[in-house]
């Protein structure tokens, strides 16, 4: 028998108990339902229900929304399949994202069987400390949001595809290392699965600095280690200043960071702090530590504020000279592949300062590194007697926290409300446990759940630095219960916050009553719109948001189509106007009996279209061949 095939059967059964320890720690949490962005992104977006299988319908759902700058579409084509073959059911959707994860576990095991004989490792132990390392990933609660929560399939395709891009660049470079040439179709499927990967979640790219701490740490042939050490110190003061050009005009390089809490120097010096949150996470979990949203983190506003940032700041700093100095070999590829993995969201981008599946990818060289760290101490103490039962140790309790935190997400509102008990200062977890109570009392008639709700979205108000999401839909309640002194009270409350926050109050309320089948209330729509546009210092893009909504509200709502299309022609013959302007304008002419008018702005807008409309607008032009069928039909 050969070598290869005295391996397949163990590789195989190894397989099967992986898939077999995922499906039963995750299917508890099976049952629950859609979560927060769940809904605009899928729920909502009804261009996922296919009309056929077409190519234009396929474009459509797949450049749907504008998520990311890549706009994502192989996972939305996946929404839009899933939705379409099966039906919009969340049990069905976490069910997928589950098989994914397993899919995941399974290239994380051929992926490390590669690389663990590279960093001195036994043969005999290869194979068990790779299925170790692989299920402790795989059943990990800090890997347990990007499975239950359906959104974040994202992330799990982009590490899909990441996954497979490295193991074949292992493959590749393990037969050169061998002196054999790298297979012919390596390098065009690498580079296949870094762009399926970008497609998935832009955060792919950071697929090229695993590769970099693969090559550094894994395949060590002098002249590729050496230049590899050269670009890493050469990219050092790059980086510096890159920061330092975000630092100083954060604005020129498109880093809006005008609806955070925090500045750019702030969210980067919180950020160390949160890598070793995460890293804390990962060694000691416990249940109270986990949440969907983490916006409860304190704020670093200074090296000494709080006291941990400087000595976090070292420490991250401290990482990084390990993970290019390579010594020990383990530990430095533990932190190489760490950092690579947060390398993009947690750096300048003007993201939320921490999200658990950030690290879901990034978590795996730290738990990799800990094994070997604990097999070498074990050798050392000639302990090795002890390795099992640690191991199985390890793997159940996290296999049992995992498995009781996807028993809480099989009910959302009992989730949160465990949620709100351990993080008490996240505004955001305030926030979805108000809207489930509200959700909740509405279908039961729940008086005392409604009451909770509303004082759940008061709290969410009173801790959010910028409360937009929290006083739109107290207002929307509020308006909607015909409560008047309330709605006053609102009013006056919205009225003292800054004006973009008002933009996006009046937005909520327009849209709840445009599209959401709220009650028609113009007074206090009225007093929000006036209130922005009598003389306020708005910004351009919220004062000419604030004008589209208005006429939106005037055309949908109040059927005056001479207020609502004076107001988009104006919007549209301003220099640079939207797509979305010119097409709302198009759409109102034809609404109101103006056709020839609306086919003289459609000729227009077509003539004007850049070459990448095509996928950066899609949704626009989706309308506009709409309103095209209709007028032809008209006519």
């Amino acid at each position: 028998m050969t070598p290869a095939a005295s391996r397949s059967p163990g590789l195989v059964a190894g397989f099967g108990t992986l898939c077999a320890l995922v499906a039963i720690v995750f299917w508890p949490g099976l049952d629950g339902g859609f979560l927060f962005d769940d809904y605009h992104v899928i729920v909502d977006n009804e261009t996922l229900a296919l009309p056929d299988f077409g190519a234009t319908a396929l474009a459509d759902a797949a450049f749907s929304t504008h998520t990311g700058p890549t706009r994502r579409p192989l996972a939305l084509l996946s929404f839009a399949l899933e939705r379409t073959l099966l039906g919009l059911d969340p049990f069905l959707a976490k069910s997928i994202n589950l098989a994914l994860h397993a899919f995941n576990a399974l290239l994380l095991l051929l992926l490390a069987r590669r690389l663990l004989p590279r960093v001195g490792l036994a043969a005999d132990a290869v194979a068990p400390l790779a299925w170790l390392a692989a299920a402790l990933w795989a059943v990990h609660p800090l890997n347990l949001a990007p499975v239950l929560y359906v959104v974040q399939r994202m992330t799990l395709l982009a590490s899909t595809f990441m996954l497979l891009g490295l193991l074949v660049y292992a493959i590749a470079r393990g037969r050169q290392l061998a002196g054999l040439p790298a297979p012919r179709w390596a390098w065009p499927a690498f580079l296949a699965c870094l762009l399926a990967g970008l497609l998935s979640k832009e955060t792919a790219v950071v697929m090229l600095l695993m590769v970099a701490a693969v090559e550094l740490h894994a395949f060590r042939r002098a002249g590729i280690e050496r230049a590899a050490r050269v670009a890493a110190i050469v990219a050092v003061p790059l980086i510096a200043g890159a920061v330092a050009a975000a630092l100083i005009a954060p604005a020129a390089l498109g880093l809006d960071y005008g609806s955070r809490g925090f500045t750019l120097g702030e969210r980067l010096l919180t950020e160390a702090r949160v890598l070793w949150h995460y890293l804390g996470m990962l060694a000691w979990p416990q249940p109270s530590s986990f949440a969907l949203f983490h916006d409860d983190v304190e704020l670093s506003r200074g090296l000494f504020a709080p006291p941990t940032t400087l000595p976090a700041l070292v420490g991250v700093a401290a990482l990084a000279v390990l993970a290019i100095t390579g010594r020990p070999r383990w530990l430095a590829f533990g932190a190489a592949w760490f950092l690579a993995g947060h390398a993009l969201e947690s750096s300048v981008l003007p993201l939320e300062l921490m999200h658990e599946h950030r690290n879901y990818l990034a978590s795996f060289g730290p738990i990799l590194a800990v094994l070997l760290a604990v097999r070498a101490l074990l050798a050392r103490l000639a302990a090795g007697r002890f390795a099992l039962p640690l191991a199985a140790v390890a793997l159940v309790a996290c296999a049992g926290l995992t498995a009781l935190r996807a028993e809480r997400w099989s009910d959302p509102l009992a989730m949160m409300a465990f949620e709100v008990r351990a993080h008490a200062h996240s505004a955001r977890s305030q926030y979805e446990l108000g809207r489930l109570l509200v959700e909740h009392a509405r279908a039961s008639n729940d008086a005392g759940a409604y009451a909770r709700g509303i004082a759940a979205l008061e709290r969410a108000a009173s801790l959010a630095p910028y409360p937009a999401l929290a006083l739109g839909t107290l207002l929307q309640l509020a308006v909607g219960s015909g409560d008047e002194a309330r709605v006053t009270a609102l009013l006056e409350t919205i009225a003292g916050q800054p004006p973009r926050l008002r933009a996006e109050v009046f937005r909520q309320l327009v849209r709840c009553q445009v599209a959401l089948g709220c009650a028609a209330a113009p007074a206090p729509l009225f007093a929000l719109a006036d209130g922005l546009l009598d003389g306020t210092p708005l910004a351009p893009y919220w004062r000419r948001e604030t004008i589209a909504w208005l006429a939106i509200y005037y055309l949908r709502v109040l059927g005056d189509g001479e207020a609502g299309i004076r107001l988009l022609r104006e919007l549209a013959a301003e220099p640079g106007a939207s797509l979305d302007y010119r097409v709302r304008l198009a759409e109102a002419l034809a609404a109101y009996g103006e056709r020839g008018a609306a086919r003289a702005r459609l000729a227009e807008i077509r003539a004007a279209l850049p070459w990448h409309a095509w996928f950066s607008q899609r949704p626009e032009l989706r309308r506009l061949r709409a309103l095209d069928a209709k007028l032809v039909e008209a006519s």
